[in-house]
């Protein structure tokens, strides 16, 4: 066995975000002969003159929904609904009608025939179960009739032909039946709730969805804001679920909910499936207002100042775009403080002159806090581990508009010029103080915390992110463009346009504010890693090869930072080798494959234990196992790939946007699934036929999510193209369908 073990063939263990690789341009007919030239050996592809079906599938309790397909020799397809109201007269109700192309009629029939169709039993009955589904169809071609139902049991060829005709059915016009599998929930409605608070205060949201098996529903809302509700429930299909929840700081906050069913009605979720997340509905905590206190003590300091200054009447006009001032130790316009491992950069701005307006004030507090905001971390201090970031870097500017007889102190004051030129080429400001030179990033003054503030003129058209740029001389550094460039709307502090992370570094540096070593994960991080194998099935029954793919997660700790394996058997075990993502991350998907069973077992060998480990940045280990049993059979069937449009959509999910989700779902009862490929081509020239290939890819798991906008297209007509490919190398029939991208 030593001897069988050094003659193994090299087993990869993948990252699977990195196995991502693009398909070379092909021409279409090539690609798609390519693709089933297995199958046309065997099938006339050629879809018959007198083809008829008609399928139907739902349940037999009479709260269940039926759905019902027809299909014609010319492609013309019906789809209805049977509701439970509408169950004794059997009245159906209409929902969609659409037609197959050519290609897809050939596909089904290729489908039929590949499965032998015509050969089945008329009935496959699971004699065990009195109540659940069945699903039941008619077909007509080549001058022969079978009729075949199925009653609460998987019949594989009949599945095959139901997945396969779903897999091209455009939108939700789907047959369902609890033999195939458990579907999962519809997409909850976007909640509904209150989108503007207070922090501390409790408010209620509510979402529903409906679930095609009528089972019972939980529902999940996620805040926003690192936490969720957990499950809720059980509430009954289409009944509208509700939770609660206090935000403790303010902000924005984008709320979600998913669904989750209870096949079983037993209360344990464990085997039930989930939905997609609905869309978000946006909510705001709003900064906390002045306090009384705060507001009494500000006026008395500026009577004291100004004394001819009637602050009673101006205070409002003053300081109506201010929303916050907060107190501080330190003077000076740029401030940095830390509390909870949260350091904020407050830039305090007054502005003057004529064309200092509201709006201007705004224009300018909103440029500077899109821009320099962003996912910024800075590292602790020096002595901690410096493996994880340990504080987020938030950015708030604070700009009031004042009158030239009377100033704030402890604020940056700058002059606006009134240009109204289309051109935008204003004065850009002056900062107080001697510059650095070209390699020195800091000003000599002012610097945050320094308790120093400095004077400039800004024009009212400015270019882009011109008002950003100065708020980072404000901030306490010096250019970095190189010299031939001067226009400076096109970039921040460097060249290209974007704040980087040493930008931020240094500002918290010159600052004297430190990120504590508490603040770094690491530190207290105790718990293991999560590792979860998601294919194949623990105990699943597999043929050679077999790939495993999965998820390692490390929520709120260290992050996971290695990867490693161990496979065990009657007659040995084999130890792989790590892999290490640097820097860690929360989420780390996985894929190790091909595994050759030949290499590892003897003949006599059934079974086959795969261990997968996480370690996380702190060094605790995770893992999960599962142990596979060799099949002598051979896998010659393909994969059967299940597409999904979410919302939104229209017109059964021919018409979608740019950001509308398209999930693709392979299954494989065999060797299990290895990649799933894809191609989006785009009408170039709006004439309604595609002729551009915007994206071709192939991706090694049993699902993808994507939207057409991460492949830069936006509007026009489209056409998808997909196939999914087993262990065993068996290619899925090419799918093919078109949706029109709105714009907007």
């Amino acid at each position: 066995m030593k001897s069988k073990i050094m003659s193994i063939l090299v087993v990869m263990l993948f990252i699977a975000s990195s196995v991502i690789t693009v398909i070379g341009d092909t021409d279409e007919n090539e690609s798609h002969h390519n693709i089933n030239e297995v199958v046309n050996e065997k099938f006339d592809l050629a879809y018959p003159s007198d083809f008829e079906l008609l399928a139907i599938s739902g349940g037999f309790h009479p709260l269940t929904r039926l759905f019902k397909l027809h299909i014609n020799s010319d492609g013309e397809a019906t789809y209805s609904k049977l509701y439970p109201e509408d169950r004794e007269t059997e009245d159906w109700t209409v929902i969609s009608q659409f037609d197959f192309t050519e290609s897809e009629m050939n596909q089904i029939w290729d489908m039929i025939a590949s499965n032998d169709f015509f050969n089945l039993n008329s009935l496959y009955k699971n004699e065990n179960i009195t109540d659940g589904t069945y699903a039941e169809m008619t077909i007509t071609g080549g001058d022969d009739t079978n009729i075949v139902r199925t009653e609460n049991i998987p019949v594989v060829q009949f599945d095959n032909i139901i997945k396969t005709i779903n897999s091209i059915t455009p939108g939700n016009n789907d047959l369902f039946y609890n033999a195939i599998f458990n579907y999962r929930p519809d997409q909850p409605s976007k909640p509904s709730g209150q989108t503007s608070g207070k922090p501390g205060e409790e408010y209620t949201y509510t979402s529903a969805t409906s679930d095609y098996n009528s089972d019972q529903i939980y529902y999940l809302f996620n805040w926003g804001d690192g936490t969720d509700s957990d499950w809720k429930g059980p509430y009954e299909s289409g009944e509208t679920g509700s939770a609660k929840h206090i935000w403790n700081d303010q902000g924005e906050y984008n709320i979600t909910v998913k669904a989750k069913d209870d096949p079983n009605g037993d209360g344990d979720l464990s085997d039930g499936k989930e939905s997609i997340w609905s869309e978000p509905l946006p909510a705001t905590m709003p900064k906390s207002k002045i306090s009384k206190l705060y507001i009494a003590n500000l006026l008395k300091k500026l009577k004291q100042q100004f004394p001819m200054l009637n602050i009673l009447n101006r205070f409002y006009q003053v300081f109506l775009p201010f929303n916050t001032l907060a107190l501080s130790t330190v003077d000076g316009g740029t401030r940095v403080s830390i509390q909870d491992c949260e350091i904020t950069v407050n830039i305090y701005i007054q502005i003057r002159g004529p064309c200092a307006t509201v709006q201007v004030a705004k224009d300018i507090e909103k440029n500077i806090e899109d821009v320099w905001n962003g996912d910024w971390k800075v590292k602790c201090e020096e002595d901690c581990d410096p493996r994880e970031p340990g504080c987020s870097v938030e950015f708030d500017a604070h700009v009031v508009r004042m009158d030239d007889m009377h100033y704030l102190p402890g604020f940056h004051d700058i002059e606006i010029v009134c240009d109204n030129s289309a051109d935008g080429d204003g004065h850009v400001s002056s900062v107080q103080g001697s510059r650095g030179s070209a390699d020195d990033r800091v000003l000599d003054d002012p610097r945050p915390n320094d308790g120093g503030t400095t004077t400039g003129t800004w024009d009212t058209n400015e270019p882009a992110n011109t008002y950003a740029h100065e708020a980072g001389h404000l901030m306490g550094l010096d250019d970095t463009y190189p010299p031939h460039q001067n226009d400076f709307g096109d970039h921040i502090m460097n060249g290209n346009g974007a704040v980087r992370q040493e930008d931020i570094d240094l500002i918290i540096e010159i600052s004297g504010v430190e990120c504590p070593c508490e603040c770094c994960p690491e530190e207290n991080d105790t718990e293991e890693p999560d590792v979860d194998i998601e294919s194949p099935q623990d105990g699943a029954t597999v043929t050679s090869p077999i790939n495993v793919t999965g998820d390692a997660t490390d929520y709120g700790g260290s992050g996971v930072a290695e990867l490693d394996y161990k496979l065990e058997w009657d007659g040995g075990s084999y130890e792989g080798g790590s892999i290490y993502i640097d820097p860690p991350e929360e989420e780390q998907g996985f894929r190790l494959g091909p595994l050759y069973l030949e290499d590892y077992l003897d003949p006599e060998d059934e079974w086959l234990k795969i261990t997968i480990y996480a370690i996380d940045a702190a060094e605790n280990i995770g893992s999960d196992s599962i142990t596979v049993y060799r099949s002598e059979e051979e896998d010659t069937t393909p994969p059967v790939t299940e597409k999904t449009i979410g919302e939104p959509n229209d017109e059964g999910g021919y018409i979608i946007w740019s950001y509308t989700p398209i999930i693709f779902e392979a299954t494989d009862d065999m060797s299990g699934v290895n990649n799933i490929n894809y191609e989006i081509w785009w009408d170039s020239n709006d004439d309604m036929v595609v002729d551009t290939q915007m994206a071709s890819e192939k991706i090694y798991s049993d699902s993808v999510t994507f939207t057409v906008g991460e492949h830069d297209i936006y509007y026009g007509l489209i056409e998808l193209r997909w196939f999914a490919v087993d262990n065993a190398g068996n290619p899925e029939n090419m799918h093919y369908q078109e949706h029109y991208v709105m714009e907007g």
